[in-house]
């Protein structure tokens, strides 16, 4: 998966494989029974190494 920003927007671009995984990493972090869970996505999981961003943080508030 490789994500860029481009004029301020956020690219998200991946094989369908990779887009169900971050899907699923998602829905982890909103099932979860604490409050304020999260979840790191880097170059060592999902991101491309070749991707403007190394790192996602997705964290329930």
């Amino acid at each position: 998966m490789k994500l860029d920003i481009i004029n301020n927007e956020i690219i998200i671009k991946g094989s369908k494989e990779e887009l169900e995984e971050l899907i699923e990493y998602i829905k982890k972090v909103t099932e979860s029974s604490l409050d304020k869970d999260h979840i790191h996505i880097d170059d060592l999981t999902l991101i491309n190494k070749n991707s403007a961003i190394k790192n996602l943080i997705i964290e329930k508030d």
